[in-house]
């Protein structure tokens, strides 16, 4: 068992940082340190996405809950840039059944969200299933299979790629809300929100939600950060524009009550993962006492001083990584001199 988690761990480690800088959002070795604008975006509190009554958190503490992050369900092309993002859509269906006999079942964040706020039952294996960005594939390969479980997605839709060559286009989306999928955002453009001014913020959150719900209808409560990069700043601001929680690129599963609801881990899926595999992944993660994220990600080899707004909620300063994988994967984003592991 050793022997497989540390395969496992490394296996991870690996596809975080090779699989993907992706959607072409890259930085430069030795790229000047980000500066935090979004600490002074909320000073004119911009309109919710939604309006939720508040409630008080479970006396127990919620369940990890694992979320899958997909991109492409087809073969990478030739020189793909990023094939690490590419899933063969025989071993989507293949992960989609292993899933099925292990008893699992697929959710949607707001359920999630819902068992970890104490409001639903959770039940005896909860999955969510997202799907970043917007591939044409997401809506003729990933919607088919999960169609047939009976199961949602999560689509964590960047809104200018709807309509496009590749992309989404929006009665597929329509047709996927239809049959069960939940729409959340990355953004209008897959922007770094760490480097955005107040005005550039606000489209890209609040603005990027509300063109999906006059697009289709449907609140969007979640949020999805772009190439998995947040910072206190980011977090605190997308908390206070009404987004119920948010999702990150660091490994593991989701859990609230180690991580905060802003800086929620997923399990990244990526190209060559097998079924085996990915089951032998959720059993190692769902091992792992649960520990919190970095401080901000992705990690400098030099942190500089965080600009935070006074609400921001702190974390350790450290990776904490206390399970194998987390520590591999910490120790070698911290030793990247570039951005890595972006979506």
């Amino acid at each position: 068992m050793t022997t497989m988690r540390a395969l496992t761990a490394a296996l991870l480690a690996a596809a975080l940082l090779g699989g993907a800088a992706a959607c072409g959002h890259t930085a430069a070795p030795g790229a000047a340190p980000r500066v935090a604008a979004v600490a002074t975006a909320t000073a004119t509190p911009a309109a919710a996405p939604v309006q939720v009554s508040p409630t008080p958190a479970p006396a127990t503490p919620p369940p990890a809950i694992p979320v899958l992050m997909y991109h492409v369900i087809a073969p990478p092309p030739r020189n793909a840039p990023f094939p690490g993002l590419y899933v063969l859509p025989a071993t989507f269906a293949a992960q989609m059944a292993a899933l099925k006999a292990a008893g699992y079942r697929a959710i949607t964040m707001q359920q999630a969200y819902d068992i970890w706020r104490g409001r639903a039952a959770a039940p005896a294996h909860p999955v969510v299933l997202s799907f970043d960005n917007a591939y044409t594939s997401q809506y003729t390969r990933a919607l088919p299979i999960l169609h047939s479980y009976g199961w949602p997605g999560v689509l964590n839709l960047v809104v200018d790629r709807l309509d496009i060559p590749a992309g989404l286009s929006t009665a597929q989306v329509r047709t996927m809300i239809a049959d069960g999928w939940e729409v959340d955002t990355q953004g209008l453009t897959h922007a770094d929100l760490a480097i955005l001014s107040p005005h550039e913020f606000a489209a890209q959150t609040v603005g990027a939600a509300e063109k999906i719900r006059a697009t289709f209808g449907v609140p969007v409560r979640f949020f999805c950060y772009p190439s998995g990069d947040y910072n206190p700043a980011v977090a605190a601001a997308l908390r206070r524009a009404g987004f119920l929680a948010a999702v990150t690129v660091w490994p593991g599963l989701a859990d609230p009550s180690a991580q905060g609801a802003m800086t929620l881990d997923r399990v990244r899926v990526s190209y060559g993962e097998s079924a085996a595999s990915l089951l032998a992944a959720l059993r190692y993660f769902a091992a792992q006492k649960p520990s919190p994220p970095p401080v901000e990600y992705p990690m400098p080899v030099v942190r500089p001083p965080l600009k935070a707004t006074a609400s921001a909620t702190a974390k350790p300063a450290t990776a904490s990584a206390t399970g194998g994988a987390r520590t591999a994967t910490a120790t070698a984003t911290a030793s990247a001199s570039g951005k890595a592991a972006g979506k």
